[in-house]
This record gives C-alpha cells, sequence and structure tokens, in this order.
C-alpha cells in the first residue's frame, strides 16, 4: 500500500471516525481490493509530493440498492456488501 493510502486512510477515519460508526465503510486493504476487483476505476486519487490531496470511492449499485442508501435505510458498509 503506497503511503498516500495509508495517509488518506488515517484521514478518513480520524474525520469521519469510521472504526466507530459500523454503518460506514472503514477502508481496508482487504475493502480496497474488493473494490479494485470489482472494477479498478472504483478508487481514484489526486496527489502531489506532500502526500494526498483528494481520494475518491465509487461503489456500483442497483438503482434499489442505491435509493436504499440515498434514503438512509442502509449504510456505506451494507451497500458495500449489497454490492459485492
Amino acid at each position: 500500500m503506497t503511503n498516500n493510502l495509508i495517509r488518506m486512510i488515517q484521514l478518513a477515519d480520524e474525520f469521519f471516525e469510521t472504526k466507530n460508526d459500523p454503518t460506514q465503510l472503514d477502508i481496508t486493504e482487504d475493502v480496497m481490493e474488493q473494490l479494485h476487483s470489482i472494477h479498478p476505476s472504483t478508487m481514484g486519487e489526486i496527489a502531489n509530493d506532500d502526500g494526498p490531496i483528494a481520494w475518491s470511492i465509487v461503489i456500483p449499485a442497483t438503482r434499489d440498492v442505491k435509493d436504499l442508501f440515498l434514503n438512509r435505510k442502509i449504510g456505506e458498509a451494507e451497500l458495500m456488501s449489497m454490492t459485492l
């Protein structure tokens, strides 16, 4: 795992407290591998020599699953599990 990805995971956890919220997707190496297995473009980053600037994750989903998520009936973690 690159230093930028490690730093982005740390920043996400600090900001979103993903380790303390089971509804959120806790980005780990396993999750990154799962996303990559769906499609290599599910994760993207912009970085410079100083480190990460932006990071995006796209979880492809059916319309029904997307609607559940947007209506707050499921969280990110369940969205991911329903995608796999």
